[in-house]
């Protein structure tokens, strides 16, 4: 899946939902479930934003039901079963809760957001969505946000946090002829648990670490973190054989769940100087300024 930063998509899979279709299913056996999902807040794609993309596989839960993390793969636009099918018995209304990437264990899942896994940034975007419903009258399961309409929010939210670094050409620079190598953020916890279960992404293991990001001629970078307390992490950056020190801020000393921290850092000749930093669910929020020297 390729998920690099925010894009409203709906998709279809087996079941019935949140929002509510009048089309009612007239068969007297077993019906099966046709799920239809987005990501909360598009703004470009998934990861790092909000698309899906074929090969895209959830793990879903009918809350009271026999159907416990079943997986559901995306095929040509839509969900559907990889293995066992959900049905629906009854018009008895069902709860379903699914997450993102899905793990045949389930359960509490470990990972590390360390430089080796930021390059497959999907496999490290948790993602969590609940509250769709479906029955035999109504077999189509919405993980969508229907708060518009009065309903209610049960699209897939991002259950990490992001930082989104865009360098730009300062005073006596020129990015087109020399570009930065590479950057290390500073006192940062890069492991953690997802809870399949729950949603919840937590940061654990003693002490911080640097995380260092080759940049291979890229101006721009992004990088997924578990939700973690900090008021500010130190920024090294490597151009022109130098290396150039600042700070960033954090709003509020915390990287919370389904944040983007977008800060542009400015390369200047004689140091590098980082303007307000955005922040909301994969959106933007303005913070403080920071500045850096060699």
């Amino acid at each position: 899946m390729k998920i690099r930063l925010f894009v409203w998509t709906a998709l279809t899979l087996v079941l019935a939902a949140c929002n509510k279709n009048s089309n009612e299913n007239l068969t007297d056996g077993p019906v099966a479930a046709e799920f239809h999902a987005s990501i909360y807040k598009a703004i470009t794609t998934r990861a790092s934003g909000t698309q899906w993309d074929d090969g895209d596989c959830i793990g879903i839960t009918g809350i009271g039901t026999v159907y416990d993390n079943v997986p559901y793969l995306l095929k040509n636009g839509m969900f559907m079963a990889d293995g066992t099918n959900i049905y629906f018995h009854s018009t008895d209304e069902v709860s379903f809760r699914a997450y993102y990437p899905y793990s045949q264990t389930g359960g509490t899942l470990s990972a590390t957001t360390d430089a080796n896994t930021q390059m497959d940034q999907p496999a490290i975007d948790f993602l969590f969505a609940s509250g769709a419903t479906g029955s035999t009258t109504n077999p189509n399961v919405n993980f969508v946000d229907n708060t518009q309409t009065g309903g209610t929010d049960c699209s897939f939210h991002h259950c990490m946090s992001q930082i989104y670094i865009e360098f730009l050409e300062g005073n006596g620079v020129d990015l087109a002829a020399i570009s930065p190598a590479n950057y290390t953020l500073n006192n940062l916890v890069l492991s953690g648990t997802f809870n399949t279960s729950t949603g919840v992404a937590t940061a654990s293991g003693e002490g911080a670490s640097a995380l260092t990001m080759e940049l291979n001629g890229a101006l721009e970078s992004s990088v997924i973190l578990f939700p973690q307390s900090t008021s500010s992490l130190p920024l090294n950056v490597s151009y022109n054989d130098q290396t150039y020190y600042a700070t960033l801020t954090v709003p509020d000393g915390e990287l919370m769940a389904g944040k983007s921290y977008v800060y542009k850092v400015f390369i200047n000749n004689s140091g590098i100087s980082i303007e307000s930093t955005g922040i909301s669910e994969w959106e933007t929020i303005e913070g403080d300024d920071a500045h850096a020297e060699m």
